[in-house]
């Protein structure tokens, strides 16, 4: 039994599409309708998209060995300024010593980013409880010990709240 031929170069035709060539030059050149190769294209698709991810994983590593090195030499020119600066009579100035914690601190983030990690710090704005709030009013020098305080349950409560109490606070007594 003998194989049946297709009348398309369909061997070139994937080679070319695994070469990320679009599916129109390639119907150009080869002289194939360009729906065939879109059937064709469906079956290919994984194929290539498993040598996509290959070749950015490899650009990665390459990228991140790049950056590795790269830090190295960076910090190996710190050490020798910082030791150059050490030895001198004068101090560092200031304007050197600001120069030199920048170069580290963007190189730590370029590492930071590639790891997929934060590259500052974030902080999180979270309601604090009365006895939170307490503990850090008694710290306060002008902090009066029998104030009322009471919990609220959301932001746009408080801002309600507060808006209110001022009005009443200021005097402003609506009359009946």
């Amino acid at each position: 039994m003998s194989e049946v031929q297709s009348k398309y170069d369909l061997d070139t035709a994937k080679s070319m599409f695994m070469d990320f060539k679009p599916l129109k030059e390639i119907a150009k050149v080869l002289d194939i309708k360009y729906r065939t190769l879109v059937y064709h294209k469906a079956k290919w698709e994984e194929e290539r998209n498993m040598i996509r991810k290959e070749i950015l994983k490899d650009l990665a590593d390459n990228k991140r060995a790049i950056l590795v090195n790269l830090t190295s030499n960076s910090l190996d020119c710190v050490d020798r300024a910082i030791e150059d600066l050490k030895k001198r009579d004068k101090p560092p100035t200031i304007h050197e010593a600001r120069l030199l914690t920048n170069i580290i601190s963007e190189i730590d983030r370029i590492i930071r980013l590639d790891d997929g990690e934060p590259t500052d710090i974030i902080s999180t704005n979270k309601p604090s409880t009365i006895i939170e709030l307490k503990a850090k009013l008694k710290k306060d020098p002008f902090y009066i010990e029998d104030a009322s305080f009471r919990e609220i349950d959301d932001e746009e409560t408080a801002i309600n709240t507060t808006i209110d109490s001022t009005n009443t606070d200021d005097g402003e007594h609506s009359s009946n």
